[in-house]
């Protein structure tokens, strides 16, 4: 009764993922909303379920950030959401995206997925631009992809999980860098404190120019592992 439980909630995610694909499927959208929100990742909670209803859950979330964009946002004001009902339902939705790029306890597929829908609905309707997403995701998701970097759970997603922080701190990234990473780096415990302020130096000779982000950001997670690694050893 178990594996046809979770057969069923499986085929139906995947058959309101292909109907919210649909542009003409705009009324069906608080419905499917509902059965992700409400139905699927409840159950998705579950360690023992999440294997098997994570990926087709995160392949719904990614149709309908995509796909029914114009559901969540305001008509006449492209840069706030729709109503309280549709706010509810986009910000619950990035909080199951947010988890899964974390990867506690998620193969690396459920990892990708979640990063694929981010990359996506950026590509398609600057998604990390959006002010209700930059007022409140911006720094949850930071920590939840810089935190999956650091403790290298899922190393063959480094290269993903890297390019997708990049985008996040792009649209402000002197904020991401003095701020956000600043903060971070300051309250890492295994961080040794003359690296530490090494790695806040060289945050402190950030350039103005956003095209230098990329190289700055990859040189420091580089610099931290290897910082992180030495001060393991040292511990163990």
């Amino acid at each position: 009764p178990r594996a046809a439980a979770v057969y069923l909630v499986k085929s139906a995610c995947r058959l309101v993922a292909v109907v919210a694909a649909d542009n003409d499927a705009r009324c069906a959208v608080p419905d499917a909303c509902n059965l992700a929100v409400h139905h699927v990742a409840p159950l998705a909670a579950d360690a023992s379920l999440a294997p098997d209803l994570f990926p087709p859950l995160l392949h719904l979330c990614r149709r309908l950030l995509v796909d029914q964009w114009p559901a969540f946002v305001a008509k006449h004001d492209k840069s706030q959401l729709r109503d309280p009902a549709a706010a509810a339902y986009f910000h619950a939705i990035l909080d199951i995206l947010r988890l899964a790029c974390r990867g506690a306890d998620l193969t690396a597929p459920c990892v990708s997925r979640a990063l694929l829908a981010l990359r996506d609905a950026h590509a398609a309707h600057r998604l990390f631009h959006f002010p209700p997403f930059a007022d409140k995701w911006r720094p949850p998701f930071a920590h939840a992809i810089l935190d999956a970097l650091l403790d290298r759970r899922h190393d063959a997603l480094a290269d993903d999980l890297a390019a997708t922080l990049i985008d996040l701190a792009a649209p402000d990234h002197l904020l991401f860098l003095n701020h956000f990473l600043t903060l971070k780096l300051n309250h890492l415990p295994l961080l040794a404190d003359p690296h530490r302020l090494l790695l806040l130096h060289n945050l402190s000779q950030a350039s103005n120019d956003p095209i230098d982000l990329k190289p700055l950001l990859l040189d420091t997670l580089a610099d931290l592992h290897h910082f992180l690694a030495l001060n393991s050893a040292t511990f163990d």
